[in-house]
């Protein structure tokens, strides 16, 4: 038995260390990453995440923020999208099942990525 589901996820840090491009600053030192997710739990209790790798232009993610933020300020919030920027993980990968199958968490837009 296991249990797939969606998550919003968030990782708040002060680690400069850890600021990567989609990281988002909050104060001089307060970033956090933004995930679209999904978790998975096994009957063993074993979690696993997967963080959405494509995203969706425009409501997922705000391009070139330097340039059109000053220009347009929020209004992707406005059309139900975000000014901050989701993060994504590297590599995209499965779940799972143990002694079974393999499940791909496609989320989304992720879907019209045969890969």
């Amino acid at each position: 038995m296991a249990f797939l589901s969606g998550i919003s996820f968030y990782d708040r840090f002060d680690d400069p260390e850890r600021v990567r491009r989609q990281s988002n600053q909050l104060g001089s030192s307060d970033w956090f990453d933004d995930y679209n997710s999904a978790f998975f739990i096994t009957a063993n209790d074993s979690v696993s995440f997967y963080h959405k790798s494509k995203l969706v232009v425009g409501v997922e993610n705000f391009p070139y923020q330097n340039v059109l933020r000053p220009l347009l300020g929020d209004v992707m919030i406005d059309l139900g999208g975000t000014v901050a920027m989701k993060t994504t993980q590297k590599d995209r990968g499965v779940f799972e099942i143990p002694n079974s199958e393999e499940v791909g968490p496609i989320i989304c837009y992720e879907s019209v990525y045969g890969d």
